[in-house]
């Protein structure tokens, strides 16, 4: 009987003091950080930030539904917010997203889309270039492989007096095309012959 008293109280110490280490739900939030970095989403994953030499239209007609560009991945992520160098001409009353697509290696173009952001309201864009944020992505992407970009207009009006510039940068000719602008079905078309400009955005994970 003193033998399992004594089992007892050393059972009850050992509990007591993990009690103390490890508070209620402590386990489970740990386990919930391990798996969704705490959902955070400020880690930049991808980026292009160039000289600002050119840009690339989104709105002006419905030739330009689309813009993309695009980027190899560095490492394995999950895409969750974005930012694209934008500035409004006018007064287009559209919404448009950011979306993130495989790339067609083949036909050198954007291929599929994989995820888009929320939209937003291009009334509340600047008429100077500054960086806009698009949220509530979730696109996952290898290190190693080749990604689009986009910007699309999703609704709304604009013309070509009325419509969204997204503003690029130089790099070292790629090989390939580097922007391309696409019609609301959509077909892509590349827009900047020379290949040597790449549209500016932020990807956070």
């Amino acid at each position: 009987m003193k033998r399992l008293l004594i089992a007892y109280l050393v059972l009850l110490g050992v509990s007591v003091a993990l009690a103390d280490r490890f508070p209620p739900g402590a386990l489970v939030s740990s386990k919930r950080a391990e798996a969704g970095g705490g959902g955070s989403c400020n880690t930049l994953a991808e980026s292009f930030d160039g000289s600002n030499i050119g840009e690339t239209y989104i709105g002006f007609t419905g030739d330009y539904t689309y813009a993309a560009t695009f980027f190899d991945c560095t490492g394995k992520a999950t895409i969750c917010s974005g930012k694209a160098r934008l500035k409004r001409v006018g007064s287009p009353t559209m919404l448009v997203q950011m979306e993130i697509w495989s790339y067609d290696t083949m036909n050198n173009r954007p291929n599929t889309l994989i995820s888009s952001s929320g939209t937003v309201d291009s009334s509340t864009i600047s008429t100077s270039y500054s960086l806009v944020s698009f949220s509530s992505i979730s696109a996952s992407v290898s290190s190693g492989t080749r990604y689009c970009v986009v910007v699309r207009k999703v609704s709304g009006s604009s013309d070509t007096s009325n419509y969204l510039l997204w503003e690029d940068g130089q790099i070292t000719d790629p090989g390939h095309d580097t922007i391309w602008s696409g019609t609301a079905v959509p077909v892509w078309t590349p827009s900047d012959i020379a290949n040597i400009n790449q549209l500016e955005f932020e990807l956070y994970k």
